[in-house]
């Protein structure tokens, strides 16, 4: 895990990370239609980003939904707070344990 580079609360990733590159489905546009059609109602974690005109996608939250995460990812359409996210990238676990120790590999990694 390489070239994580914090700039003013963002992380550029230049060598993207392994929780970033584990998440096996995406990236999707960020979009009410795009989750419905890609995404079920379970335990997951995601990353939301953007894309850089070089094509390096900037993560801007990563987290987890202990029950469904369709209708975490949708908050996230209404949300202000992350109005410049214009991309997700998810993947589905088998318990809330299994998600949460994703997450907090992920912390770590950037932090």
């Amino acid at each position: 895990m390489t070239g994580i580079i914090n700039t003013s609360n963002n992380y550029r990733i230049a060598d993207m990370p392994d929780i970033v590159l584990s998440l096996r489905y995406g990236y999707f546009k960020l979009t009410l239609d795009n989750i419905s059609d890609n995404v079920e109602k379970t335990i997951g974690a995601y990353a939301l980003g953007y894309f850089k005109r070089d094509y390096t996608f900037i993560v801007k939250r990563i987290w987890r939904s202990d029950s469904n995460v369709m209708g975490r990812l949708k908050k996230y359409c209404y949300d202000n707070d992350y109005n410049n996210c214009t991309h997700f990238r998810f993947d589905y676990y088998n318990s809330v344990k299994e998600a949460y120790y994703k997450v907090c590999d992920s912390y770590r990694s950037f932090h």
